[in-house]
């Protein structure tokens, strides 16, 4: 009897282990099959339209999203430094501030806490998606712009912040009430880092390749086009953007985005205009379209306009960058193609998808009475002088609203294809040849639900 239960269990031990070794080989296999899969997929999005492959980055991180995690910097460093230098920081009290202050936004950005939640989003709500440097004045002015326009109440405001500045948070925390609101930082912004990427690291190369030939320092990092070697203030620019759209695409409840900078103002109607002039008319064309709220104003005098038609035609960056409104299919196209974004050697986010535009043929649509104003190129991120005069400003876009009130509020149904009908010249602009901000550019196209992080 005993040798006949022993026997028993040594051919159920035996059995077992052959289910175990196929069921082992079955998950090698499938895991094989998914990494080809994801391999071929990450070539073939690396390639340019000229046929030449992106060469310096083979590896993709397989750590969970930064916002989603409670550790440092050392998963997507490791991404960022392939085959690349990432010196160490001395440790003393202010890295320790540093690395404080990134574990408060990144819980910040895990978060997501929304404020004023007693106001009712719409069924199909807009998301105001506003960057902002430091410059608190401009952005009263576009706030006090937001409070005044229909449908407000009913739409989601999110302050993307690339500083830590407790008057400009305390300011949007006491007096925005007319909406839900949300704040939320860029966590690789170089405000939160000394001596080391995404800041000025101590072996970074100077500017100029003629200067940095003579000096011991980091190329492997690479110059742009120009021989010119990374300036942080002007790489923030397109990290911080890039990092933004990533970031609110990955909520599932958000659909249409209007992208808005700190130096804009809303004219009263504008969420109603793109609501029932601008959206309906992206969603029914056959093109791929991409809205805005209108173009810039050149002229030194306060236009009247007597009528109003929206504007079809190609979508180019220096003219239709400014309150860009954007849905989830203009997110996953540029995932798609992410690589020739973040590999283009332009620092600006809007001459980047230049390059997708043109190859994809983007079409843009756009009231010939704008909706929203730039209050002056003196006044934005690339002024030489903070001395702007924004009274002036102000009142110049007052003037221009209260010529034409009679059009606020009329349903724009009349489409003329008088817009541009030729891109100019493709040029980038350079700033953008670092390999590490190319790869982290890269790196936040990558999210929690991607197969890659699964590898």
């Amino acid at each position: 009897m005993l040798a006949r239960c022993s026997i028993k269990l040594l051919v159920y031990l035996f059995i077992w282990s052959i289910l175990l070794f196929v069921a082992t080989l079955v998950r090698i296999d499938i895991a094989n099959y998914r990494k080809r899969q994801v391999e071929n997929a990450i070539d073939e999005n690396r390639r340019f339209s000229s046929g030449g492959t992106v060469s310096h980055v083979y590896h993709t991180p397989t750590a969970e999203p930064y916002y989603n995690s409670r550790k440092d910097d050392d998963l997507w460093r490791a991404f960022v430094h392939q085959n690349l230098p990432d010196l160490p920081v001395e440790d003393n009290e202010e890295q320790e501030q540093l690395k404080k202050k990134r574990y408060f936004v990144n819980s910040e950005n895990e978060s997501f806490q929304i404020y004023n939640d007693y106001h009712v989003l719409d069924d199909d709500f807009i998301t105001i998606l506003v960057q902002v440097h430091d410059r608190l004045d401009l952005l009263k002015v576009l706030l006090d712009s937001l409070k005044s326009v229909r449908g407000i109440q009913k739409s989601l405001l999110v302050i993307s912040l690339d500083t830590l500045i407790p008057e400009i948070e305390d300011y949007l925390k006491t007096n925005v009430h007319f909406c839900q609101l949300a704040i939320i930082h860029h966590p690789f912004s170089m405000a939160f880092y000394k001596d080391q990427f995404p800041a000025q690291s101590p072996n970074d190369c100077p500017k100029d390749s003629k200067m940095a030939a003579d000096v011991n320092c980091n190329k492997e990092a690479k110059a742009d086009k120009y021989g010119h070697f990374r300036e942080v203030k002007y790489s923030q620019i397109k990290l911080h953007w890039t990092w933004k759209l990533n970031y609110i695409f990955n909520r599932e409840d958000i659909n249409t985005v209007l992208l808005l900078e700190d130096d804009h103002f809303l004219a009263e109607d504008a969420l109603w205009q793109i609501q029932n002039s601008i959206v309906p008319v992206i969603r029914e064309s056959k093109d791929f379209m991409v809205g805005t709220l209108g173009t810039y104003i050149k002229s030194k005098t306060a236009p009247n306009y007597k009528t109003d038609y929206l504007r079809t035609g190609v979508w180019i960056s220096g003219q239709h960058n400014m309150g860009m409104i954007v849905d989830r299919s203009f997110y996953e196209n540029l995932k798609l193609h992410s690589s020739k974004y973040c590999f283009y050697d332009d620092y600006n986010w809007d001459f980047s998808l230049m390059a997708l535009a043109v190859e994809q043929k983007w079409k843009v649509i756009f009231p010939v009475m704008p909706r929203i104003y730039h209050m002056g190129g003196d006044c934005g991120y690339h002024s030489k002088s903070h001395s702007c005069n924004l009274t002036g400003a102000l009142e110049f876009v007052e003037k221009t609203l209260s010529s034409s009130k009679e059009l606020l509020f009329s349903k724009i149904s009349h489409l003329s294809n008088t817009g541009p009908t030729k891109y100019p010249k493709l040029k980038a602009n350079g700033g953008w040849g670092d390999v590490r901000d190319q790869r982290l550019c890269l790196y936040q196209f990558t999210s929690e639900s991607d197969p890659i992080r699964n590898l």
